[in-house]
């Protein structure tokens, strides 16, 4: 018998009361929901989507509530499916039913802690996949979660990946294992299992082929931790004093190393050069070629970092890691190259100005040698005329970038004598400006932002509105947000004082009511209990300075037609200022600029002012 799902409902609701059973309300409301479920989403009714909406309700839902609502799926589907209800299901179990009281419970902790900044859907998404590892822990009599192991965790990835669901446990599973991490429950090394899925492989690989070897005996090492420790800062070292990638270094280097640890820890074996080419002779089969000398050469770097505390171009380049193109250059230009980034450097420039000013370097370098000029002392300013026709010509879109790079390292040059002559002088004294109509939020877009502050109830909605009215009411750059910490704010002054990302230069501003309620009651309200010196926090341990796209995020979250243009608070904010009739140069002042270039194109937007300059039609010539 085929029956749609409006008969099924009709049949069912007949059913009971010829059983002699009111029609509960609660069971009725259920498979409305149940129902516009379905419609909204396009999805033909199944018994399986029905169970799937199910799981997806529970989170929301009160035990009782969701019995009830359980109950009611049973019996509509006895009704499709036989065309009348046959047992009852009062007393059915679901997955989570089935789990030990131990297990319920820790991911009942779990969820609730999700909750506090993940979106609904996150969440029971997250729910359902630790349901499905706590049943497989509790079939392979994991009882405790102090007993979870490395090769336990491997098998259930290797069951997900079988099964396609790979990238939702890794999603799901490494969270849940770094909150019992962060409780003390299992140990630190676990988590990292299922960072990635070819991390998660050569982890299960390692842990298979050192079971079929004779045991490794490490006499002298440090501990699996504090390696780790010590390793994680090569990363960063590079990314900031290079300018690497931060994706490459994560590939070829943070992973490499995380495998390298896990597998020590998982196997009690001290860290050291004994254990490490242990650790490559078991691997040599599971990377061939390329990869397996980037992993040799990462570990190569790390021991020389180690022993030196830094690294020098020569280091890199021995160890086959230097950045590509520098590889190119003679000896003289990558010693000259490097004095001249060490001279920015102490210019404290900003990272994205100093890879501004590399890449130019680099670029003009690379083009005197392709023509034959040894020295930068045997050029002139035709030559460089000549590259910047060249440089014109093969880099439109980036002219600007190239044109002030070039004129501070010729600046330099002539500073430290290389050259004879200020060559900068071969260049224009500015690219030609463009003017551009300044877009702002509306009214009824600030409307919205402040509807948004007023309602917040979420962690994140707290969060969300301490930055938003920040940049909405203070101008402030997202990077200067995100840095913002608790000794920048002075209470009883109602000020805020911070020296500028971008500039350096040091600005004190007024805080507005709004901004410190706002700040305030994320304080109380959302942020996490963590003695960080940064006011905006990440919602998940171990609670780091957030990432300035977060900026980005709550403006998107509120008004989504705007995308993730953070910066037009801060035109707002300015405009907003101007259209006040504050003077303009407080305006210069509260944005933290040092010149009036950027107020001037405020102008734009102030129709009143603009009108005020237009010239009077009396005397005009009439035809």
């Amino acid at each position: 018998m085929t029956l749609t799902f409006d008969e099924g409902m009709s049949i069912w609701k007949k059913w009971l009361i010829t059983d002699g059973r009111a029609v509960n309300p609660g069971k009725r409301a259920a498979l409305n929901a149940l129902k516009r479920y379905l419609q909204e989403n396009s999805i033909p009714y199944s018994f399986e989507n029905a169970l799937e909406w199910l799981s997806i309700k529970q989170p929301l839902l009160s035990n009782k509530e969701f019995f009830r609502y359980r109950r009611a799926v049973f019996e509509l589907n006895d009704i499709m499916s036989n065309g009348r209800i046959t047992g009852n299901y009062k007393y059915y179990n679901d997955p989570f039913d089935e789990l030990s009281i131990y297990w319920q419970k820790k991911v009942t902790e779990y969820i609730s802690h999700l909750k506090t900044f993940r979106l609904e859907s996150a969440v029971r998404s997250q729910r359902v996949n630790c349901i499905k590892f706590a049943s497989f822990l509790s079939k392979s009599e994991i009882q405790q979660s102090t007993s979870i192991t490395g090769d336990v965790i491997f098998k259930y990835f290797e069951y997900a990946d079988s099964i396609g669901e790979t990238y939702s446990i890794i999603y799901s599973i490494r969270f849940f294992l770094q909150f019992l991490s962060d409780q003390g429950h299992i140990s630190p090394h676990l988590p990292y299992i299922l960072t990635a899925p070819i991390q998660s492989k050569a982890i299960g690989y390692a842990i298979a082929e050192f079971s079929k070897t004779k045991k490794c005996v490490i006499s002298s090492g440090i501990e699996p931790e504090t390696f780790w420790k010590q390793a994680v800062q090569l990363p960063k070292y590079l990314s900031y004093t290079y300018g690497y990638d931060k994706d490459s270094l994560r590939s070829n280097f943070t992973a490499y190393f995380q495998m390298y640890y896990v597998f020590c820890a998982e196997k009690n074996i001290l860290c050291s050069v004994d254990s490490e080419n242990f650790w490559f002779s078991i691997m040599k089969n599971f990377w061939k070629g390329k990869q397996q000398s980037s992993v040799i050469r990462a570990f190569h770097l790390l021991h020389i970092f180690e022993s030196k505390g830094y690294l020098t171009n020569i280091d890199l380049k021995q160890s086959g890691t230097e950045r590509g193109a520098i590889n190119r250059l003679s000896g003289y230009y990558q010693i000259l190259i490097k004095e001249y980034l060490s001279h920015q450097q102490l210019k404290q420039v900003t990272e994205g100005t100093l890879n501004t000013l590399r890449s130019g370097a680099l670029s003009f370098f690379l083009y005197l040698q392709e023509k034959g000029f040894d020295n930068v002392a045997m050029i002139d300013y035709i030559n460089v005329k000549q590259y910047c026709i060249w440089i014109s010509e093969n880099a439109s879109n980036h002219i600007n970038n190239y044109a002030y790079a070039l004129y501070k390292l010729l600046e330099y040059l002539f500073e430290m004598h290389h050259t004879p002559d200020n060559l900068s002088c071969a260049l224009p004294p500015q690219s030609s400006h463009t003017r551009k109509i300044v877009d702002i939020l509306s009214e009824e877009e600030v409307n919205r932002l402040y509807n948004y502050r007023d309602s917040a109830k979420t962690p994140l909605q707290y969060r969300d509105s301490a930055i938003l009215m920040l940049g909405l009411l203070m101008g402030l750059r997202r990077i200067d947000i995100v840095n913002l910490k608790e000794s920048d704010i002075d209470w009883d002054e109602r000020t805020i004082s911070i020296t500028q990302q971008k500039t350096y230069r040091p600005l004190v501003l007024p805080m507005p009511v709004p901004v410190g309620n706002s700040i305030y009651l994320y304080q109380k309200y959302g942020r996490p209990q963590s003695n960080s010196e940064y006011i905006f926090l990440s919602f998940s341990v171990p609670y780091n300075r957030v990432n300035p796209i977060i900026c980005a995020q709550a403006l998107s979250r509120v008004l989504p037609e705007r995308g993730t243009r953070f910066h037009i608070l801060r035109r707002t904010f300015a405009s907003r200022l101007l259209l006040a009739g504050t003077d303009t140069m407080k305006i210069k002042d509260s944005l933290g600029h040092s010149s009036m270039n950027t107020v001037h194109s405020y102008l734009s937007i102030d129709e009143k002012s603009l009108k005020s300059c237009c010239l009077p039609l009396e005397g005009t010539m009439t035809i």
